[in-house]
């Protein structure tokens, strides 16, 4: 259908006042293009919390605004835009400085599929070939070639995010292999949250998914998604729903794979890693190098491994694993017997938490670091100092958790962990660990071995009640 413009240009002291005019016309649809709109997103970025912001817009802030009406090509619409130029002069008799200038707009068949022409066949990954389904594409050997139609939906696979997730995908799932299933036979199963035109499920689907759920909360993406796996074969292996992944979706997968902003990532982190197995692999992107760090973060404190970080100009992917819980539960009655044992027979407070810890826990950390743990940066190590008690737990926490550098994702869960330690421990002795446990007590004085034996056993519940919580260990008290 072909269409006609009115461009309406005004000053911003006049922009309401314009538009109040058309309105009481009759005009109701209008586009409005306002320099102030702009300069209030460069001015505001963190209100708005735009991922990414084209400084080119600040090149055109000392315009007028421009106000656009549209008619149809016909003798209605000629006959309206006609009745909006009377309007228009009219304003214009009354004192307001207004510009307008009719022009033809084309037909919208032009510009509705015009982007077709700049869609082709196109590499995306090692293997994989996105195609348009108006295009015609030979395969080479090993190819996996997807055939897509986007329609209105995000994830035509030429974009730098969706690429990257594509590119993830294969190097996740040829690295791991049978290994990807995590046990045994059972079926390698991918989940794709914000599925878009389905295009990662359709790729997981092809480089050897048994199974894929792909979820978003945008009714239009389910549809084109569904009509896309349809269109490539694979609706036994893929099903396409609409779901959040905080509430209403049950399904425990292998791989969850979210191509989607900086900000959600980071909201949806913690939801991602309950809807995966142990050891299960979390493919992220949408994500802009200033927003690297953040999301490293978030994926961090959510029980993820940061494995490799992936880039294309100012994109990034981060390709993480959920930690698996060293073992399904731990003997607290035996654990407390052990750091008794350990202490008097001559271990000092740190090596005796640490060196328990690491056994029950098995945490891997080996002997020469466990009796390198008396020299603790912060001199919490030294025989019968109650400090050392939280050295060693600090240091198996950091097993747990990450490496306790700053600026380390898991630098903050490690602090936040150990300050409850210290806090638990206060709640039995009526203070805290240091320094004033320190100055209180004189640990040579008879009960010295008493009084650490106890500050032992707090430091080990308290670890044992975090490890619960954050990773499933079940505590046994028998």
């Amino acid at each position: 259908m072909k269409y006609n413009e009115l461009k309406i240009e005004v000053a911003k002291s006049d922009l309401e006042n314009l538009e109040a005019l058309l309105i009481d016309q009759g005009f109701t649809g209008m586009m409005i293009d306002d320099p102030d709109d702009v300069r209030d997103i460069l001015d505001h970025r963190d209100l708005y919390k735009y991922d990414y912001i084209n400084e080119e817009l600040s090149e055109g802030l000392a315009r007028q605004p421009e106000v656009t009406l549209f008619f149809a090509d016909d003798e209605e619409g000629t006959a309206e835009m006609k009745r909006a130029v009377r309007a228009l002069e009219e304003f214009r008799r009354r004192g307001t400085a207004v510009k307008y200038s009719c022009g033809g707009a084309g037909d919208d068949s032009e510009w509705l599929y015009k982007w077709q022409e700049h869609f082709k066949p196109a590499r995306v990954g090692e293997r994989v070939v996105v195609k348009p389904s108006w295009e015609e594409y030979q395969p080479e050997a090993n190819d996996l070639v997807i055939e897509m139609d986007p329609g209105m939906a995000f994830g035509s696979g030429l974009h730098e995010t969706t690429s990257m997730c594509i590119r993830a995908l294969e190097k996740v799932m040829a690295e791991n292999g049978a290994d990807a299933r995590l046990s045994g036979d059972r079926k390698l199963r991918v989940l794709d949250v914000g599925c878009g035109t389905g295009i990662l499920a359709i790729a997981a689907a092809l480089l050897g998914a048994d199974e894929c759920l792909a979820v978003d909360i945008d009714n239009d993406a389910v549809r084109i998604a569904a009509e896309n796996i349809e269109r490539n074969r694979l609706s036994d292996r893929i099903t396409a729903q609409y779901g959040d992944l905080t509430e209403g979706i049950e399904y425990k997968a292998d791989i969850v794979v979210a191509n989607l902003m900086a900000d959600l990532i980071v909201r949806l982190s913690p939801a991602a890693g309950k809807h995966l197995r142990e050891g299960g692999i979390y493919i992220t992107s949408g994500i802009l190098d200033i927003k690297e760090e953040t999301c490293r973060k978030a994926i961090g404190e959510a029980g993820f491994e940061v494995l490799e970080v992936l880039q294309d100009g100012e994109w990034r992917a981060i390709i993480a694993r959920r930690r698996k819980a060293m073992v399904k539960e731990v003997n607290i009655k035996q654990m407390l017997s052990d750091a008794t044992e350990n202490f008097t027979t001559g271990f000092m407070c740190s090596e005796s938490v640490l060196e328990v810890l690491n056994r029950h826990y098995q945490l891997g950390i080996g002997e020469e670091a466990i009796a390198m743990s008396t020299g603790f940066p912060y001199g919490f190590g030294d025989g019968g100092n109650v400090c050392g008690a939280v050295a060693g737990a600090t240091m198996a926490l950091g097993k747990v958790f990450g490496r306790t550098v700053k600026g380390d994702p898991a630098f903050k869960k490690c602090i936040d962990v150990v300050r409850e330690l210290n806090d638990d421990v206060a709640a039995v002795y009526g203070t805290s660990i240091c320094p004033e446990l320190i100055e209180k007590y004189d640990f040579y004085e008879p009960d010295r071995k008493v009084f650490c034996t106890g500050i032992l056993h707090e430091v080990i519940k308290s670890f044992a009640k975090i490890m619960e919580r954050e990773c499933g260990v079940t505590v046994v008290r028998d």
